[in-house]
């Protein structure tokens, strides 16, 4: 049967003053819920009659470790479950899953309507997969991480008919699973959106750094893209563009890092990268396809990039991007990457670069050591940026005033707990949508 999806149509809403304006969808705080426009309504009544009621909630176990993303995560969840009246409580603190209590006396979901936590950070698989799929046939697996590398496999081997959902990014592995049919909704970024914070160490070595109000560093946020088929991640992987042409280009951006011109400012860069759906972005694509970008002139500047030992197809993409367009474009010369690993963390990494002369360093390493990397910098003069993720409360407090960070970009943990909270109550509303049907 063919696989059917409900999802909301966008009008785009956008001001489009010139091919390369950096101002282009300026126009409204917030900007749209970022879902890719396409999508039909589906027949719960057909469409689920191979599964069961159930949702599980296969969860990193971050939860209880205030600000981490992985807990914003699991908090969008909980937003969802706790407007259909379940509550969930013993998870602060608590790495294993299963041992959340649900508690269902008040749910506004179907009476045959069942719950499931489970521990996607270190699993038995056959206690946690395999005999929950095979018995209770979910409609849905819902992840806050590694939820095609986890659950694909599982799913297809034990009940094919169960939706998989998760957050993630473009690449081979992410689409190779809506080709199978054991991925149905993703929450993604884009590639591109790693310009701004490029640009902004580019600006800062030069000796104009884009600072905010108060003197602190940026802090870029930016919005994910709802994907729930493979037609629609194939329209958007269109606009994932980081090579030769790329989707956001130095002119795209360029006024905003230009001392004198009014969009000099860091409250608009900030307001810019907010209103980064999927409409608006592919208006600056389809805007700047024949936009020349004039390369940087001057001394080239030396770039160093802290990478994770192991590194996926998203985070490949991310270097590809900064060692090839954006260092070709911005005039840089890419250092050896330093990668983290049980015996180099990113302090370390960091000192490494600093050795070699680097005058710019990026990180594309998530984890809570990346502080102090930023300490280092700062002392050695060094200007430090974070990409893929947008830093906590927490951790932005202690670094924010060094004069050597420049900032991050990627999704905040408003963003993060937005996106969970989207594709749970997207499976909540199919859940109650199919006991609505039959009755």
């Amino acid at each position: 049967m063919k696989r059917k999806f409900l999802l909301p149509l966008m009008g785009a809403s956008l001001i489009a003053l010139s091919s390369c304006s950096p101002f282009l969808f300026i126009d409204k705080a917030g900007g749209g819920s970022g879902n890719v426009p396409g999508g039909e309504i589906l027949n719960p009544k057909e469409y689920w009659k191979e599964t069961k009621n159930s949702i599980f909630f296969a969860l990193y176990n971050y939860y209880g470790q205030e600000g981490q993303n992985f807990t914003a995560r699991w908090l969008g969840m909980n937003d969802a479950l706790g407007e259909y009246g379940v509550k969930v409580t013993g998870y602060e603190g608590q790495k294993d899953a299963r041992q959340f209590k649900i508690d269902m006396s008040e749910s506004k979901l179907p009476k045959d309507a069942e719950i499931y936590m489970v521990n996607n950070q270190t699993w038995n698989v056959s206690l946690q997969l395999t005999k929950p799929l095979t018995n209770k046939k979910p409609m849905a697996i819902v992840s806050t991480c590694n939820g095609v590398e986890f659950c694909s496999t599982q799913i297809k081997a034990n009940s094919p008919r169960t939706h998989n959902a998760t957050l993630g990014g473009f690449s081979a592995t992410y689409k190779e699973a809506f080709e199978n049919d054991t991925l149905h909704y993703l929450a993604t970024k884009y590639t591109c959106h790693l310009a701004p914070i490029f640009a902004a160490g580019v600006a800062a070595v030069e000796g104009h750094p884009l600072r905010n109000e108060g003197d602190t560093a940026l802090r870029l946020s930016i919005s994910d893209w709802d994907i729930q088929s493979l037609a629609q991640y194939e329209q958007a992987e269109v606009y994932d563009n980081y090579k030769d042409n790329p989707t956001i280009k130095k002119s795209d951006i360029e006024a905003f890092f230009t001392p004198g011109n009014p969009l000099n400012d860091a409250k608009k860069l900030t307001e810019w990268c907010a209103n980064s759906s999927f409409d608006n972005i592919k208006s600056i694509y389809d805007a700047n396809r024949n936009v020349k970008d004039e390369k940087r002139g001057g001394e080239k500047i030396k770039v160093g990039l802290i990478v994770p030992g192991s590194i996926n197809d998203s985070v490949k993409a991310y270097i590809e991007y900064m060692s090839g367009y954006l260092a070709d474009i911005y005039n840089c010369e890419m250092l050896t990457n330093a990668t983290v690993s049980s015996q180099v963390d990113q302090k370390k990494a960091c000192e490494q670069l600093c050795n070699q002369g680097a005058q710019f360093i990026v990180s594309v390493q998530d984890d809570t050591n990346r502080n102090a990397a930023i300490k280092v910098a700062d002392e050695r003069g060094v200007y430090f940026a974070n990409a893929g993720t947008c830093q906590n409360d927490k951790d932005y407090a202690a670094v924010k005033d060094l004069k050597h960070f420049v900032g991050s970009c990627g999704t905040s943990n408003d963003a993060d707990r937005k996106a969970a909270y989207n594709m749970t109550k997207y499976y909540l509303d199919q859940m109650v949508k199919r006991g609505e049907v039959n009755g």
